[in-house]
This record gives structure tokens, C-alpha cells and sequence, in this order.
């Protein structure tokens, strides 16, 4: 495992190698404070593409973490 996804209450966190280190990415998600899930599709992809590309620059920046 090299990087956890949690979106819960309307909050994206994304966190290197796991759920207890570096928080590579993070981002508010709707409006209502307690959403957990993306609002459409175009959103989630917007999001996990931004995931994706920052637990790569972290696997980049920490090979001996991974």
C-alpha cells in the first residue's frame, strides 16, 4: 500500500504510505458538511487524478518509505 483515500464529511484526505503519515493532498468536497461522496463524476475524476499525480510525487520524493 503506498497511499489511503478517506473522504468522509465532506473532507478528501490523502495520506502517504498509509493512514498515519504524510498528508499529500487534501480538498472540501460539497457543501453541506456531511457528504461522503463526490457530487458527479467529473468531480471525482478531477479529484483522484490530484491524488494519483501526489502520491506519486511522494513515492518519488521518499523510495525508501514506500
Amino acid at each position: 500500500m503506498v497511499g489511503y483515500l478517506r473522504l468522509r464529511w465532506s473532507h478528501l484526505t490523502v495520506t502517504c504510505p498509509d493512514t498515519c503519515c504524510d498528508l499529500v493532498y487534501e480538498a472540501e468536497i460539497g457543501d453541506s458538511g456531511w457528504d461522503g461522496c463526490f457530487e458527479d463524476e467529473t468531480q471525482r475524476q478531477f479529484h483522484l487524478e490530484k491524488a494519483k499525480e501526489a502520491i506519486n510525487s511522494w513515492i518519488l520524493e521518499n523510495p525508501e518509505r514506500k
